[in-house]
């Protein structure tokens, strides 16, 4: 039976919904977890990320939402440098990771370029350590064509996915690309490299491994009318694996420019290259959809099918339909007609290619977050004269609270000079509010915490 779940923004506890960018079914527990930037159209991403984590059950979802700091810098325009993100996590939903691709310290990195900004949870997302920011300079040497005329600004591009192996180690798939400052890439053709940045030992260390050059980088659907808008393709960098996670499998997106020459990325094959996390051996990449050309936004499953030495990567993408005056293919508008492919396949036999890592410093230590999210609670709840609150701090902080009202103005606010880590008690004077919702936020170190209180 069909189950959907339907959720609105939430702007008195900070949950501004937008659109996740991170999905994932966990394999042993039947789980889903979903990643969201919050942003407040108002004054753009409001440096939390709001984190679902639920299951389905005969006609329901059951989730838990919470926010999860994860701050970044400021542009110049004013704008919060963060271009993508995603998550995922271990087999049992216990150890997992979150990728932002953004730049969130000037002094770290005085540039305006992009790295990946990865925070690590080992409860289940109760609790998250981070950042650990990976520095993108040594992959200058896979960039192609890198001349020094960026000032040495390497980036990342605005695409990323991630995946877990079987011993819970993250790789993080995106593109190495030259910055051209003011938070900007350059994005031509035949100026970047497809890389697997990952970890070998829970994250302690990274490496990079270079997997493709793409040939085109970005192409435009559409003759930019009124019926036919403008879309932008990119390399849409993707990760799978197989279900026990033993094999690992990497894909891009890129045109042929000797069939298609001038056009961009506007007619992608599904390039393709597959990892074996036990030998420690690559296969080698390859064009997995040589002449099928018909591929727009193809969509990589997450799991891939593993039958007989074969693994097979389930690819979703959408038709092309028309070509402009120049031959760009057209964004129609009207109904899009999906279409499935397990061309992208690997055997075995195929995985003797010796890797050539790179070394990636991380850039700065490990920060924990003050407060344990799923730790805050009153009780009694719903509540008449008062309530007790309770929460976790991690580490010791100052700590305010705020009770706000459904238009989010502040009703009842305290402070907590301080405070150690460990669980805290505090109790909260209700009777002077009217029956009604409510919302009690907890700060530490700019980390907020929130619940919902209800008053009879």
């Amino acid at each position: 039976t069909p189950v959907s779940s339907q959720e609105s923004s939430d702007g008195a506890a900070g949950f501004y919904q937008y659109i996740p960018e991170g999905f994932q079914i966990i394999k042993n527990t039947g789980a889903a977890v979903a990643l969201d930037q919050s942003i407040d159209v108002a004054t753009d991403y409001t440096d939390n990320m709001i984190l679902h984590k639920g299951t389905w059950g005969a006609g329901a979802y059951t989730y838990t939402r919470s926010l999860v700091p994860v701050p970044v810098s400021t542009s110049a325009a004013g704008s919060k440098a963060m271009a993508t993100y995603t998550i995922a996590m271990s087999d049992d939903g216990m150890v997992g990771y979150i990728v932002a691709i953004g730049h969130n310290d000037f002094t770290l990195f005085p540039d305006e370029a992009y790295y990946p900004i990865v925070y690590k949870t080992t409860d289940g997302g109760t609790t998250w350590v981070g950042p650990w920011n990976l520095d993108m300079a040594p992959l200058e040497a896979v960039i192609p064509a890198y001349d020094g005329t960026t000032g040495n600004l390497v980036s990342t591009s605005f695409e990323v996915d991630a995946v877990m192996d079987n011993a819970n180690n993250l790789h993080i798939i995106t593109s190495a690309c030259a910055g051209a400052g003011t938070f900007s890439i350059y994005q031509g053709d035949s100026v970047s490299a497809v890389v697997d940045i990952y970890t070998t030992d829970g994250g302690a260390s990274w490496k990079a491994q270079e997997l493709g050059l793409p040939v085109t980088a970005r192409g435009t659907y559409g003759d930019n009318s009124a019926t036919n808008a403008n879309l932008t393709h990119d390399n849409r960098t993707q990760a799978s694996r197989n279900w026990d996670g033993t094999k690992l499998m990497f894909t891009w997106f890129d045109t042929d420019e000797a069939s298609f020459p001038g056009l961009g990325n506007t007619y992608p094959d599904a390039y393709a290259i597959a990892y074996n996390v036990t030998t420690g051996l690559w296969t080698a990449a390859a064009n997995k959809t040589p002449g099928l050309s018909t591929i727009m936004f193809g969509q990589c499953s997450y799991y891939a099918m593993d039958a007989a030495g074969t693994q097979t990567v389930p690819i979703a993408f959408q038709v092309i339909s028309g070509t402009t005056a120049t031959g760009e293919p057209l964004n129609t508008g009207g109904v899009v007609d999906y279409v499935y492919t397990g061309d992208v396949t690997f055997n075995d036999a195929d995985y003797t290619v010796v890797g050539n890592p790179i070394n990636i410093p991380i850039a700065a230590g490990v920060n924990e977050q003050p407060i344990v999210s799923s730790s805050v609670s009153l009780v009694p709840n719903p509540a008449a004269g008062s309530t007790k609150l309770t929460y976790l701090l991690n580490t010791s902080s100052d700590v305010t609270i705020k009770v706000v009202n459904m238009i989010g103005a502040t009703v009842v606010e305290m402070v907590k000079p301080a405070q150690t880590a460990g669980q805290h008690e505090v109790a909260l004077n209700v009777s002077e509010l009217k029956a009604g919702v409510y919302f009690v936020n907890v700060t530490a170190k700019g980390s907020v915490s929130t619940t919902k209180l209800i008053v009879k």
